[in-house]
Formats: C-alpha cells, sequence, structure tokens
C-alpha cells in the first residue's frame, strides 16, 4: 500500500477503502461465513495499512495533522464495528461510518475554506494599511496639483505625473479590494 499524503488524498483512499469493504461484505452474506471471516480479515488489514500509512502534507501543520488523526479514527473505529458485528449489523455499521465520513469530510472542507479565507485577509491587511497610509500622501499631490500653472513646462509635466500617479494608486485600490 502506498503513503497517502493530505486531507484530500487520505479521505480519497479510506472512501475507498469502506466502500469496497460494504460491497465485498454483502457479496460474502451469500457465499458462506468463511468468505465473510475473509472479507472482514481483509478489511481489517486495509483499514490498519490507511493508519499506518495516511500523512498530513506538512507534519508541522496541526489543523492537518488532527484532521487526518480524525480520518484515522474513524478508520480503526470502523475496523473495531468489523470484528463486533454480525454481517448484517456489520454492513449497518459501514453505512453509519460512511455517513460519519460525509460528515467529518463536509466539516473539514469548510474549515479548509474558512482558515484560507482568513489567510487571505490576514496577508492584505499590510498593503490595505500601506494603501490607507498611501490614500492621506495622493490626496496632497491631488491638492498641490490644482495650484501648479499648467501653462509652465515643468508644473505641467509635474502635473502629469501626479495624474499619473493618482490613476496607478487608483488601479492599485481597485485591485487589492478584489482580492478581499
Amino acid at each position: 500500500m502506498s503513503t497517502f499524503v493530505g486531507f484530500e488524498a487520505c479521505e480519497k483512499e479510506l472512501r475507498r477503502i469502506i466502500n469496497e469493504t460494504r460491497t465485498s461484505m454483502r457479496a460474502a452474506q451469500s457465499v458462506s461465513e468463511d468468505e465473510v471471516a475473509r472479507v472482514r480479515m481483509e478489511a481489517g488489514d486495509k483499514l490498519i495499512e490507511f493508519t499506518e500509512n495516511s500523512r498530513p502534507k506538512d507534519f508541522d501543520d496541526a489543523v492537518e495533522a488532527s484532521q487526518i488523526d480524525r480520518l484515522d479514527d474513524l478508520a480503526i473505529n470502523l475496523m473495531r464495528d468489523l470484528n463486533a458485528a454480525g454481517v448484517s449489523e456489520a454492513v449497518g455499521r459501514i453505512m453509519e461510518r460512511t455517513a460519519e465520513l460525509n460528515q467529518l469530510s463536509k466539516s473539514i472542507r469548510k474549515e479548509i475554506a474558512h482558515n484560507e479565507t482568513r489567510a487571505r485577509s490576514i496577508r492584505l491587511t499590510g498593503i490595505k494599511e500601506a494603501i490607507d497610509s498611501m490614500s492621506e500622501l495622493i490626496n496632497a499631490a491631488k491638492n498641490a496639483k490644482d495650484v501648479l500653472d499648467p501653462s509652465v513646462t515643468d508644473e505641467a509635466m509635474v502635473r502629469t505625473r501626479i495624474e499619473r500617479l493618482v490613476k496607478s494608486f487608483s488601479d492599485l485600490q481597485k485591485a487589492v479590494s478584489v482580492l478581499g
């Protein structure tokens, strides 16, 4: 079994194991108790291997590590369910664990989206503060431009540069506002 790195890969693999186990367990019911036992053992082995080979992308990321731990806990609980239950009960518990995995995945995806939004906002804070402090300077430049005489060559050149500065600053403000 390969190593599964990151929440997306781990969630996909656990979902695959659960779906495969559910299908195999249903098929084994109509064959024999020995086949059911074989499917349970095989599923248990896969779940153990999953917990041994699931990894966060970044071991220093406590949030991601916690997410992977939650998936591992789900796999361990499913393994216990399979070993403790009769066949029909085991299939029912697999369904419960599938629902639990779905809820866990939704919850974690919401957390990820929220964290990404917060991170983007935090990154932009410095830029927004710089723009706010530059606003006074730009307003002062606009006022200075109004007192310059457009008929004097040097003053006309400064007026043109101030106009460009104001336009560039306005474009920057718009770009930052789009980002958040």
